[in-house]
């Protein structure tokens, strides 16, 4: 990494200091790392926990896409689904429901201190 020699003095009022140290530790950065992105445009790291719940979540949803799969291809071999299989499907179908809900309540929270962005709900 290239070593940052000149540093750069400005002034702010004490809600706009708190403002951006608040900033920089939801973001888990530095003050100055911070400063340098929004002044420099840089795009934000996605905080760590959405991040990994983002990975979890393909994951989770390729195991359920094959298990659904398995029990379409049965439906349709069979013209009917059992009630074991119409449990494990509703079952697949709420994990996913409560998975995205867990993950739009934290973009959610994270919207207000990472850039702003809002989420529009329904």
């Amino acid at each position: 990494m290239e070593k940052k020699e000149i540093g750069f003095h400005f002034r702010c009022t004490k809600e706009e200091g708190a403002r951006i140290r608040k900033a920089a530790k939801e973001e888990g950065i530095t003050e100055s790392e911070y400063l340098r992105r929004q002044a420099l445009r840089e795009t934000p790291r996605m905080p760590p926990e959405i991040t990994q719940l983002l990975a979890d979540l393909r994951l989770n949803d390729l195991k359920i896409g094959v298990n659904i799969n398995q029990i379409a291809r049965a439906c349709n071999g069979k013209r009917f689904l059992t009630q074991s299989e119409y449990q494990r499907l509703v079952r697949y179908l709420v994990s996913i429901e409560e998975r995205y809900q867990n993950l739009t309540e934290k973009l959610e929270q994270g919207s207000y201190s990472h850039g702003g962005h809002q989420v529009i709900a329904d």
